[in-house]
């Protein structure tokens, strides 16, 4: 069958002629399936309410087994439909959430699961011992973003802030798990229930964008 990409300007708006779709040829790799590796790998899924309904780590879940990966393991607090199926974030949840004092944080979005009072600073390792029975953590996926532009009176939108958040949360991760490796996710193509100022949330993806690279 054939491929066809849809092209659009940096707006959104699909590029067209009055009479026909406007194509150009894209190239592209197909990358053959990963090895199995060796030995278990463990990874852990963090977001917000787009993963707390845990349809993308269930979509993984389907994608390791299609592709006979048995040595790859999801870990988390929270888990969907079945125990194998885990992660952590909750809606409404931004890196505040993350990263800061639970006794900050906004009234309606109270919890980081990562605190750990004893030290006053977040806490990968006892995370992983309170709720990924003090597995090794080799793999961790941050979607995380949209709530400080669609929620920002809870969780702020200054992108400098939000750069200093993330880079703290990775730094502790990397403190904890030198090995692991960290895929921070950022914010998808919005509704239409965003339309209304669609060139200040594609600026604020964009910016986000550019913290993640």
């Amino acid at each position: 069958s054939n491929l066809y990409f849809w092209i659009r300007d940096i707006y959104g708006n699909q590029l067209t002629t009055s009479d026909s779709m406007l194509y150009k040829s894209v190239p592209f790799t197909v990358n053959a399936i990963p090895p199995n590796p060796s030995s278990m790998k463990n990874i852990l899924f963090c977001g917000d309410s787009l993963m707390s309904t845990g349809l993308i780590t269930q979509k993984f879940i389907q994608k390791m087994t299609g592709y006979g990966l048995t040595n790859l393991k999801l870990v988390g607090r929270r888990f969907h439909t079945t125990v194998e199926n885990r992660f952590e974030g909750l809606g409404g949840w931004a890196w505040r959430n993350y990263v800061d004092d639970p006794a900050t944080l906004p009234s309606g979005y109270p919890d980081n699961y990562f605190w750990d009072s004893s030290i006053g600073d977040i806490n990968i390792t006892k995370y992983m011992q309170t709720y990924a029975s003090g597995d090794n953590l080799d793999y961790i996926v941050c979607e995380l973003g949209m709530n400080h532009l669609v929620n920002s009176t809870n969780q702020g939108s200054d992108l400098t802030v939000v750069s200093t958040k993330v880079k703290h949360f990775i730094d502790r991760v990397h403190e904890d798990y030198p090995n692991a490796k960290v895929l921070l996710v950022g914010v998808h193509r919005f509704s239409d229930m965003y339309k209304y100022n669609q060139k200040k949330n594609r600026d604020f993806s964009f910016d986000l964008y550019n913290i993640y690279d």
